[in-house]
């Protein structure tokens, strides 16, 4: 499930040495927990846990990744039976969960839970529904709302965190079968599907090729060649990364409808590899941007155009085609689309 992961959002891991701390001191979730069988209005709560109740901090317990892999429910209730039956006297009373606690509904119902509140009191919400343990949470920041994630979990163990796979995301078409792959490679086939539709597509067939440069934290940038110059904005008198003297090389992306055109067909064309959710503005495979060149950024960027490229904090690198594609692995985790 590598390619479901938002690596370059810790919002959407848990450690198993902790809660994840803010600049601040405090914690983006809280470390107590609420155990529940099933979701929304028919779910049981089962118990409540006062501390050390993260995903990856009850990794850390003998029972906790027995718990938090369950698949049917007999496991599910006996491994939470075993775990509230620890002594956590150690934590006081008034950090304790509040009894009145309600567990969001599943699916698409989920959306008018989204600005409900448990952080306010550090609760982890855990229930199992439809063969699997599901956590329900939200980070103590305004930009974000409460969601479901399901648990990519490393092996027994293993020290890698856990990884939050929001459930509420829209995969592209070609997500399942690409869900393995790293973002260069993924960039490569985005080309291929260029070069393959500009003849057939009235809009990819203005755009003569493309540079796509990559940062494999999660942010893609598609560079447009060859676009008539006079249906361009104005220069942009903003640098490209790396790259001297990269000054009024792109058209300034403000209004222009033939502009808008090419960028609404490259962002058709990444569609089928990309994501999104609407509980989570930045919850994107791709982190997509989309910049159109000019005649003189054609002249200059001449030897990117065709190319992926991979972008760090010091160089910038060309990647080359993958020799031979590699089949999707059915054995892996593919997406789990929310309940419609």
């Amino acid at each position: 499930m590598i390619g479901l992961r938002l690596l370059w959002n810790d919002y959407h891991l848990s450690p198993q040495d902790g809660p994840r701390l803010h600049d601040n001191g405090k914690p983006y979730f809280g470390d107590r927990a609420a155990f529940f069988l099933g979701r929304g209005r028919g779910s049981r709560l089962l118990g409540k846990r006062r501390a050390r109740s993260t995903p990856g901090q009850l990794l850390r317990l003998p029972v906790g990744h027995d718990l938090l892999s369950a698949t049917t429910e007999h496991d599910y209730l006996r491994h939470v039976e075993t775990l509230l039956s620890w002594n956590d006297s150690d934590t006081d009373d008034h950090d304790a969960v509040p009894q009145q606690l309600r567990c969001p509904a599943g699916g698409v119902k989920a959306s008018k839970w989204m600005n409900y509140e448990p952080y306010e009191v550090g609760v982890n919400i855990y229930a199992f529904d439809n063969g699997a343990v599901h956590l329900w949470n939200r980070e103590d920041h305004e930009h974000y709302t409460g969601q479901w994630f399901s648990l990519d979990l490393p092996a027994p163990g293993s020290p890698d965190p856990v990884w939050l796979i929001p459930e509420a995301r829209d995969y592209g078409n070609r997500v399942p079968e690409t869900a393995h792959l790293e973002l260069p490679e993924i960039a490569h086939q985005i080309l291929t599907d260029f070069h393959r539709r500009r003849t057939e597509d009235p809009v990819l067939s203005l755009c003569q090729d493309l540079w796509i440069d990559v940062r494999l934290r999660g942010h893609t940038t598609v560079y447009v060649f060859g676009l008539p110059e006079d249906e361009l904005n104005p220069p942009w008198p903003c640098p490209i990364e790396h790259i001297p003297n990269s000054c009024l090389l792109r058209a300034e992306p403000l209004y222009n409808e033939f502009q808008d055109d090419i960028t609404d067909a490259i962002i058709r064309l990444t569609r089928p590899y990309d994501w999104h959710n609407p509980f989570q503005d930045d919850d994107t495979r791709l982190g997509l941007t989309v910049h159109l060149l000019n005649a003189t950024g054609n002249t200059r960027l001449a030897n990117y155009r065709g190319t992926v490229t991979i972008v760090d904090e010091h160089h910038r690198r060309a990647v080359p085609p993958p020799a031979k594609q590699q089949p999707p692995n059915h054995n892996r985790s593919t997406p789990a689309h929310p309940a419609r």
